[in-house]
């Protein structure tokens, strides 16, 4: 539950609903090369993030919605 308000209007991660929306890569070699991508057409972008259970690397579409590219730990 969240104890931030939702602010009216715009697409927020504290209103009920959609946080965020996650999109597979193969390998963390695609998300360096998505992070290139995205440096190129001036998206900006969070740092590739390692975890036990997989990579990420989180980015906003032009209405503010959270997007993730993820790929699971090499096996």
């Amino acid at each position: 539950q969240h104890t931030t308000p939702a602010p009216e209007g715009d697409f927020s991660e504290f209103r009920i609903g959609l946080d965020h929306v996650s999109f597979d890569v193969a390998e963390r070699g695609d998300l360096e090369k998505w992070a290139s991508q995205l440096d190129e057409l001036g998206i900006e972008h969070g740092e590739i993030k390692d975890a036990s259970y997989g990579s990420g690397l989180s980015f906003r579409d032009p209405d503010g919605i959270a997007l993730e590219l993820f790929c699971p730990p090499a096996a």
